[in-house]
């Protein structure tokens, strides 16, 4: 892993400073990545962060920087361009958390960068009492985990294409209508505690779930989930 680590940081320095005109090798590792983006992306969905990250900023670079081109350097290992002011003033560029920095620009308002979003599988905005934008949410398509306990959210169709959700946190929140979660076919773990939930039969059909929680919400019924024979069903 130690490897990878230098080599991710190895290129991303690389092809952003003058070295990248003179060398062959880096001229061609760096066409490489930037003709097989979508290969590159499945081979390290499950890297640590940090290197998720390295490889995500160094196609954002090749992007800016064609290799062997001959226009402006922009050093991408420090992308404070892309990243909101106020997480620039504590981030160490050498532990980055490419979760943390998502959600940190769903905060501000923005999407994260389109070459990011690969890389993103956990996003954590708990407790953020004034967020409901989940329209910000919508392409990441590798996303495994998200938590909105406790935010403003009431629409969830946003996050009917993110068939990698394995689980959801919904406590709390405003939430009435869980139909766009139907073709979630990924989906393990959904917390509805204390929404104003009162239909599950979308939830019929997602034969992985394994963990609902319906305390405090308005469901009386639960007959439609009893072909989900590895379901155990709380508050109810």
């Amino acid at each position: 892993m130690a490897g990878v680590r230098i080599v991710a940081a190895f290129l991303v320095s690389a092809t952003a400073s003058d070295f990248s005109t003179r060398s062959d090798l880096v001229k061609r590792v760096s066409g490489f990545i930037s003709e097989t983006t979508n290969p590159i992306e499945k081979l390290i969905i499950d890297l640590p962060s940090d290197i998720r990250f390295a490889f995500a900023t160094l196609i954002e670079q090749l992007k800016i920087n064609p290799p062997g081109g001959s226009g402006p350097h922009v050093l991408l290992d420090e992308p404070d361009s892309a990243i909101p002011v106020e997480s620039r003033k504590s981030r160490d560029s050498r532990d980055i958390d490419v979760d943390a920095e998502a959600a940190r620009f769903i905060l501000s308002g923005e999407s994260p960068p389109v070459t990011w979003r690969p890389f993103i599988r956990q996003l954590n905005l708990s407790g953020r009492k004034n967020f409901e934008a989940t329209t910000l949410i919508t392409g990441l398509t590798n996303l495994q985990i998200l938590n909105l306990r406790g935010t403003r959210v009431s629409d969830v169709a946003p996050l009917s294409g993110l068939t990698s959700l394995e689980s959801v946190d919904l406590v709390n929140t405003r939430v009435t209508d869980i139909a766009p979660l139907a073709g979630l076919t990924s989906l393990r773990s959904l917390d509805l505690r204390g929404t104003p939930v009162e239909n599950v039969t979308p939830l019929a059909k997602l034969t992985n779930l394994q963990s609902l929680d319906l305390k405090g919400t308005r469901v009386r019924d639960v007959k439609p989930l009893s072909d989900l024979k590895h379901l155990t069903i709380r508050g109810v």
